[in-house]
């Protein structure tokens, strides 16, 4: 299937393919006729095709190219644009792109580049797969799976179990301030929920035992006088951690020093908790997507290309398997298109975009045991139907200009 593929991928007829910054050309068969050939849709990817990411687009292009086979029947067409990694090579990949008049445009994959295409400005809107969602508006959109989508399931989860009252560790950073203020609008959605304790740190530090403190009772560090627990002490039902890699152990670490851990005290954390391998790591909860389609795409993947695809691959495969699908319905494949859409079923399960660029995803809630995880709840089916009218008016509204 490999050659099959490999058949239909050179480059554009337009351009030359020792100038890089042209395109690299994609189109299905059925689109290609020998005496009238059918007027495609075009798709514009914008990806690190070489610089110091070349890994992460190249696999999003062979997602996007196994995605444009198995949907050979459809006429659509695609272009890959190199950003070289590089902020200012993706503001000029994206004016590349808009010269071939193309209906939307995937990509880029990393903040800087999104940021510097908002700054230089935007003609035709982005579907993204950066997670900052401070980017995020009507013109920008993503399909990343982000942290308030995390944090709405840990909440509902929370919330199901009582669990009202919240300390919250996070770092003092961009990162930290999207979490905190996510979980602050989620919290709302549970009656008599509260942030009861909430403790920030410096981003770049490594000493969490102080800001471990203030969310524990005063007397922990005195020797054992009660035989209450820390829980019923500290008054706090849950721990929610922002944090990931070597400095989730470090804090988890500490917090089981303190009888304060996982198995003390019921703690949630980012999907990215299923990466630390730590004893301590064991029983927190997290958000993730449901791995069972994704297994079986992974295997066709490295069947094709003959190397596993990286994580973020499949939200490539979905973004062009969704626009198929519109353009197999005779339905347009703009952004604002996959807005109008009610949702879109793919290997990383339901999806929605909304107006201001976030996105709706189904995502399991997860505990995590060793190298493994347990399913505690399923992702969600389907989506509650959109109210047409007032999601019409949004939809609609003016465009605001590109941020400075």
């Amino acid at each position: 299937m490999l050659k099959k593929i490999a058949i239909f991928l050179g480059c554009s007829l337009l351009a030359a393919c020792v100038q890089q910054k042209q395109p690299v050309f994609f189109q299905t068969p059925s689109s290609v006729g020998e005496n009238q050939p059918v007027q495609a849709p075009t798709v514009a990817v914008v990806l690190p095709l070489s610089g110091e990411s070349a890994k992460v687009g190249e696999s999003m292009k062979n997602a996007a190219m196994m995605s444009a086979f198995e949907h050979k029947n459809t006429p659509l067409k695609i272009l890959f644009f190199d950003t070289e990694s590089k902020a200012d090579g993706a503001e000029q990949a994206y004016r590349w792109a808009l010269a071939q008049k193309p209906d939307i445009v995937l990509g880029p994959v990393f903040s800087k580049e999104v940021a510097a295409i908002q700054k230089a400005g935007i003609s035709v809107p982005l579907l993204t797969f950066t997670s900052d969602t401070t980017l995020m508006n009507n013109q920008v959109a993503t399909m990343a799976v982000t942290v308030p989508e995390q944090v709405r399931q840990i909440v509902r989860h929370a919330c199901n179990k009582g669990q009202k009252r919240l300390a919250v560790l996070g770092p003092d950073s961009k990162t930290g301030e999207i979490a905190l203020n996510a979980l602050a609008d989620e919290v709302e959605s549970c009656p008599g929920m509260t942030m009861k304790k909430v403790s920030l740190y410096e981003a770049n530090t490594m000493n969490f035992t102080n800001a471990i403190k203030r969310i524990l009772p005063a007397d922990i560090d005195a020797k054992k006088t009660t035989a209450s627990s820390v829980r019923a002490r500290a008054g706090i039902d849950a721990i929610v951690v922002f944090e990931e890699g070597m400095k989730l152990r470090q804090l988890l670490s500490i917090l089981a020093f303190y009888d304060a851990g996982p198995r003390d005290i019921p703690t949630y954390g980012l999907t990215l908790v299923k990466q630390v391998s730590d004893v301590n790591a064991n029983s927190v909860y997290f958000a993730d997507l449901d791995e069972t389609a994704y297994r079986n795409f992974a295997r066709e993947y490295e069947n094709l290309f003959g190397t596993a695809p990286l994580r973020i691959t499949s939200q490539m495969y979905d973004s062009v398997g969704w626009i198929f699908d519109q353009a197999s319905r005779g339905k347009g494949i703009s952004l604002a298109d996959l807005k109008a859409e009610d949702s879109y079923w793919g290997v990383d399960g339901l999806v929605r975009l909304e107006a201001n660029g976030m996105n709706k995803r189904s995502l399991q809630l997860k505990q995590k045991h060793g190298s493994r995880s347990t399913l505690i709840e399923a992702a969600e089916t389907s989506f509650t139907p959109r109210l047409d009218s007032k999601w019409n008016a949004v939809l609609n509204s003016p465009i605001a200009p590109a941020a400075d």
